[in-house]
């Protein structure tokens, strides 16, 4: 039996995950300070149901995803590969009944790009290709110009004021006739971390998609930390693994350390899918060192991240391992995703 999944399919999933983002509460979430094997080639997800409990359990924040901020919409958006006009590319016609124009192609020594190409923030549909390639830009606002080479371009859309998803592979697309006639199954997500939103000095490894956490802050808190009754001795390393005297099956991962504070925070590990807390009574041991001139620890604090048997809740639909990136004092980051469907 011959079967294929449609591109129609594809866009209506991705236009369906796109409008959820907003109206159902997700949340993008920042996590995993423990170093990968290699920092610099991270481990590929598998999505194994063992890899998203700890994608929760190493959640540090989460960021309500929005469409507008500061009154600009755009933060979320259906894509569409990049592919601009460069003089000399030889592009394919757009052909209703032939999928394969969606896509570049090698033939000999020669690429035959995308019936489509980015000039100037305007889209272009290659209505007529020539037998080479092309060296005149199309820079017309309506309708169809012809251009060298027989080629025949018919104007799209033009890209939003908001360059936050217009990236380097991806741009962002809101017009309807061109959602339907280019491989719009990609959505962007693009949110802003602000310098008082993540902790200062924390690395983080993994970006995740989260929804229903039972959350409806901006901002939430997905991390716990050791309240110390007295002043620290000392900062243990931000990513240092760490375990209890008197209840071995508990393992976290330092966060943050805040001195003024006396907070030392952390995320949970569950190497065999479940975590055991910690208690306020035992020795912590930091890198497999003992915490020298430890002081009481006074409570436990839990975060705002609501759990379930010591877990975050939440179900995460996608996730994404990167190499570290430091959350500095002062520092204003825009996380950008873009999702394929």
């Amino acid at each position: 039996m011959a079967a294929i999944i449609t591109p129609k399919f594809r866009k209506n999933n991705a236009a369906v995950f796109k409008a959820a983002l907003v109206s159902e509460t997700t949340y993008l979430g920042l996590g995993r300070s423990q170093p990968w094997a290699s920092d610099t080639s991270p481990t590929l997800p598998t999505g194994s149901e063992l890899e998203v409990i700890q994608g929760k359990t190493s959640l540090i924040q989460m960021k309500k995803i929005v469409d507008t901020i500061d009154g600009i919409s755009g933060y979320t958006s259906r894509m569409i590969p990049r592919v601009d006009w460069i003089s000399g590319r030889k592009y394919f016609a757009y052909a209703i009944g032939d999928i394969t124009c969606l896509y570049s192609s090698i033939s000999g020594a020669t690429t035959i790009y995308p019936c489509y190409c980015i000039n100037a923030n305007k889209v272009y549909l290659c209505k007529t290709a020539g037998s080479g390639g092309v060296s005149v830009a199309p820079t017309h606002s309506s309708g169809d110009s012809s251009s060298d080479g027989g080629y025949v371009w018919t104007y799209l859309t033009s890209l939003s004021s908001n360059a936050s998803l217009n990236l380097t592979n991806f741009v962002a697309i809101s017009d309807s006739d061109t959602l339907e006639k280019l491989p719009s199954w990609y959505v962007g997500i693009a949110v802003n971390i602000a310098s008082d939103d993540f902790f200062k000095g924390t690395t983080y490894r993994q970006i995740s998609v989260i929804k229903n956490t039972g959350s409806t802050d901006s901002l939430v808190t997905s991390c716990r930390y050791f309240q110390f009754a007295t002043t620290l001795p000392s900062s243990p390393a931000i990513g240092s693994i760490i375990t209890q005297a008197s209840n071995t099956s508990a393992k976290g991962v330092v966060v943050s350390v805040d001195t003024t504070n006396r907070r030392i925070y952390f995320s949970d590990t569950a190497d065999n899918g479940t975590v055991t807390a910690f208690n306020t009574s035992g020795q912590l041991s930091f890198g497999g060192t003992p915490y020298a001139s430890q002081p009481t620890i006074s409570s436990i604090n839990q975060g705002s991240h609501t759990r379930t048997s010591n877990i975050p809740n939440g179900d995460i639909v996608f996730l994404e391992n990167r190499q570290p990136i430091t959350h500095v004092d002062g520092q204003v980051e825009e996380v950008r995703v873009v999702i394929q469907f």
